[in-house]
C-alpha cells in the first residue's frame, strides 16, 4: 500500500515532560514497537473497509416535448442514475475478516437535493441525515419550458453486515462517499 499525503501542524505545543517529544503517530503504522513514546497499542490498519477510488455514477437524461405551446412549451425531463460498478473495489479491512464475516454488501445512489420546482416524481426514499435533507433515488423526472439538465448532486452509500465470528450479534456498517457524476 501507498500513501501520500501532506500533513500541516500550526500551533503551539507544551511538553509537559523532559522525558519524551511529541509524537503524532497513526495506528497502522510500521515499526512502532521500538519507538517512544506515545503509540497506539493497536498497530493494524483501522476501519472496516475502504473503497479504491472515488465512486462514478452514470446519469442518462431523456427530455420530451410534452405540450408544444407558442408561448410555454412544457419538457418532462427523466433523469435516471446507476452506479458504475467498475468505477471502484470495496476493500474488506484483513484484521476485521480474521474475526468476523462479512456480506450483504449493499451500494445506493444518494442524490443531494431535487429540482427546485416542476418536480413530476423520484423512485426513492426521502432521508434526514443529520440537518440535511438527501434522497436514496434511481431517478426523478421534472417539467421545465426548456430542455435542461439538473445537477442534484451525487453520492454513494455502502453498506454491509459485518457478523463476528465469536458469536456476538451482527451490525450493520454504513459510510456515504461522495462521487463523480458522468452523463450517458
Amino acid at each position: 500500500m501507498k500513501i501520500n499525503t501532506k500533513i500541516n501542524i500550526s500551533g503551539n505545543a507544551v511538553i509537559e515532560s523532559q522525558l519524551y517529544d511529541n509524537v503524532f503517530s497513526l495506528p497502522g503504522t510500521l515499526n512502532i514497537n521500538n519507538n517512544l513514546p506515545y503509540y497506539p497499542a493497536y498497530t493494524a490498519p483501522m476501519g472496516v473497509f475502504y473503497i479504491s477510488a472515488k465512486p462514478v455514477v452514470d446519469r442518462t437524461v431523456i427530455s420530451t416535448l410534452i405540450n408544444d405551446g407558442v408561448h410555454a412549451p412544457t419538457y418532462l425531463n427523466d433523469h435516471r442514475f446507476s452506479v458504475d460498478e467498475s468505477s471502484f473495489q470495496v476493500n474488506i479491512n484483513p484484521a476485521v475478516e480474521a474475526v468476523a464475516t462479512v456480506s450483504n454488501i449493499r451500494k445506493e445512489i444518494i442524490l443531494l437535493s431535487l429540482p427546485p420546482s416542476g418536480l413530476g416524481r423520484y423512485e426513492g426514499t426521502k432521508e434526514l441525515v443529520g440537518d440535511k435533507t438527501v434522497y436514496s433515488a434511481t431517478a426523478f423526472e421534472y417539467y421545465a419550458p426548456r430542455i435542461r439538465t439538473y445537477d442534484p448532486g451525487v453520492a454513494v452509500r455502502i453498506s454491509m453486515d459485518v457478523i463476528p465470528k465469536d458469536g456476538s450479534p451482527k451490525c450493520t456498517i454504513v459510510k456515504t462517499f461522495s462521487a463523480t457524476q458522468v452523463s450517458q
